[in-house]
């Protein structure tokens, strides 16, 4: 059998003598995705950035546990009572999306709705509530930085009286008469070593507590950074896309039509003969 040599101008001729064929397919399917992709149910996106609070270079709640905690049950049932929408947990937890920004103390929780203003509701209700936890964690630890500074206070007080007391039985011993010389050596020696010890106690807890104030200056509270707001456009569906990849398909489908008719049309004709 021989075979047949076919250059480019003949697939030309081909596309062209059939080029009604193509273009039908080409509308029919552009058309047909136009309105499927007009009414498929729309996805609106909005998204709230918040700032963990932190005390010194540790945030309060580990980024780890970030997600854990937007996810958990706590969370989406305050989020299901505060928005009053008729929703479970599960069918909420998967509108959810949490992303870090990495080398900061900020994330973003997304939320997906067909509904944006509901969309905006949920992200302000989880926000609220997750803020609500940090806020109460951030709280007690500060609270205890503070009492804590409070005990450093009165055993700092406490410290500088025992070195005001060791001092003057220093002195008094040095001039004691009823005595002896050694003994005054031995009772001075032993009273240099107490105050040694007391002033090393002193100099440690104004240590702590000036570690403890600068960690409360540094403190910061969890805020909402960025607010979510009303989506104005879906992310879903992307009709554009869809209407272009569409319509790349159906010419390549449409070309293949026409090939594979002009391919079984000789056939056909040798059949009847």
């Amino acid at each position: 059998m021989e075979e047949q040599e076919v250059d480019l101008r003949d697939y030309i001729k081909v596309i062209i003598k059939r080029k009604r064929l193509i273009l039908t397919v080409f509308f029919v399917a552009v058309i047909t995705t136009a309105i499927v992709s007009f009414i498929m149910p729309k996805t609106y996106e909005t998204t709230v950035t918040i700032e963990n609070g932190y005390i010194g270079e540790e945030t309060i709640i580990k980024k780890e546990d970030v997600r854990e905690i937007i996810f958990s049950q706590e969370i989406l049932e305050v989020a299901i009572e505060e928005t009053g929408i008729n929703i479970d947990v599960s069918k909420l937890r998967r509108k959810l999306e949490v992303e870090d920004l990495k080398g900061t103390s900020f994330f973003k929780v997304k939320v997906r709705d067909s509904d944006p203003v509901q969309a905006k509701q949920i992200a302000e209700a989880i926000s609220e509530a997750y803020l609500a936890i940090g806020q109460r964690r951030y709280r007690k630890r500060v609270n205890l930085i503070n009492e804590r500074l409070k005990e450093l206070a009165i055993q700092i007080e406490i410290a500088e009286g025992d070195i005001i007391s060791t001092t003057n039985l220093m002195k008094e011993t040095i001039f004691q008469e009823e005595i002896s010389k050694s003994e005054t050596m031995i009772k001075t020696a032993l009273l240099q070593s107490i105050l040694q010890d007391q002033r090393a106690r002193l100099s440690s807890l104004i240590k702590e507590k000036s570690n403890l104030e600068l960690l409360l200056i540094s403190c910061r509270e969890f805020k909402i950074i960025s607010p979510p707001l009303v989506p104005e456009s879906p992310i879903k569906p992307k009709k554009e896309a869809i209407v272009a990849i569409s319509g790349v398909l159906s010419l390549v489908l449409g070309v293949f039509l026409v090939f594979f008719i002009e391919y079984c049309q000789p056939l056909r004709q040798t059949k009847k003969e």
